[in-house]
């Protein structure tokens, strides 16, 4: 079950926090649910100020994840899937770039709801949650082939399943600690890891 923190709709994306990582910059300890209203709103701040950092990984990510996973249509060659790939790759990233020229949004803004009362996970266990979903992020990260490293054998060995990501354990728990309530709208306090073009 989930809880709404983060909504991210493409994948792979709460990508490239490094460092020390995600942090709000409010008490660790302090539960969720007696945040006052200017602790709250800095959580707000620094979910919507990391989301935006984290975008443009996301969207590359889950180009990458897409032209791996259609190149080997109609391909025959090693050569030839390395390609397709590339192509599909170049049209997604070029996608992506006309929208946001255009001015649209590419993912959707958080906006946020304070948690309530009964949510007795803390600050510094949602910290944790976002931060090993960014690890569960780079895990399948590691495992998407580049185009360039893509052959025939290595993409019919691939397949959808490869690339889902696992609930944390810490995201889990915050789940468990805050059950339906809705920390930030969108539906689900826990990052949620899936891509999409």
């Amino acid at each position: 079950m989930k809880i709404a923190i983060i909504r991210v709709a493409a994948v792979v994306g709460l990508l490239g926090c490094g460092g020390s990582g995600f942090s709000t910059g409010v008490d660790p300890s302090k539960p969720l649910g007696s945040l006052n209203q200017n602790e709250f709103n800095q959580i707000c701040a620094s979910v919507q100020s990391w989301q935006s950092n984290t975008q443009d990984r996301t969207r590359k990510l889950s180009c990458r994840v897409s032209a791996v996973s259609l190149a080997r249509v109609g391909a025959t060659t090693d050569a030839d899937i390395k390609l397709r790939c590339q192509q599909r790759y170049d049209e997604c990233v070029a996608r992506i770039a006309m929208r946001a020229d255009a001015g649209a949004a590419a993912m959707p803004t958080t906006s946020c709801n304070k948690p309530p009362v009964s949510c007795t996970a803390t600050v510094g266990e949602f910290e944790a949650c976002v931060n090993d979903t960014n690890a569960e992020y780079d895990r399948i990260l590691g495992m998407v082939p580049t185009c360039a490293s893509l052959t025939l054998m290595s993409s019919a060995m691939l397949n959808s399943t490869n690339f889902r990501t696992m609930a944390p354990a810490s995201c889990q728990a915050l789940s468990t600690k805050c059950g339906n309530s809705s920390v930030m709208s969108g539906g689900n306090p826990t990052p949620t890891p899936e891509p999409r073009q």
